[in-house]
């Protein structure tokens, strides 16, 4: 399981993400685009939500498997938002951004996935 551990005002937050998906964006037009934000919805049965995205700009990424002891940390620089900030959320012509985004969500896996980019 991933859990995504950040600083707080009340001391260290620890928030496991029960689902992880590695996400693909490329500008397909001759032009930049310039991304005002992104979101996703995951389906269930006939509904669709949309889940609780923890950005991994502002905390560190741990895997633990059946051992805490041996959680290992996940590279911070592979999140998908923190590849859009490092962009100034500019994409140019054809230029592809990939990452990891980690959720949280409280209902059983989804069968579905809808994104939308603005």
């Amino acid at each position: 399981m991933l859990y995504l551990v950040s600083p707080g005002i009340a001391g260290t937050t620890i928030c496991p993400a029960n689902l992880a998906l590695y996400l693909r964006l490329q500008n397909l037009q001759t032009i930049p685009a310039r991304l005002s934000g992104w979101s996703l919805e995951l389906g269930y049965g006939n509904k669709w939500i949309e889940p609780i995205k923890l950005d991994s700009r502002f905390g560190t990424m741990y895997f633990v498997g059946n051992d805490p002891k041996k959680a290992g940390r996940v590279d911070s620089q592979s999140g998908l938002d923190v590849q859009l900030a490092s962009k100034s959320y500019v994409l140019k012509p054809n230029e592809v951004v990939e990452g990891w985004v980690p959720i949280r969500i409280f209902q059983g896996f989804p069968i579905f996935l809808r994104e939308a980019i603005n």
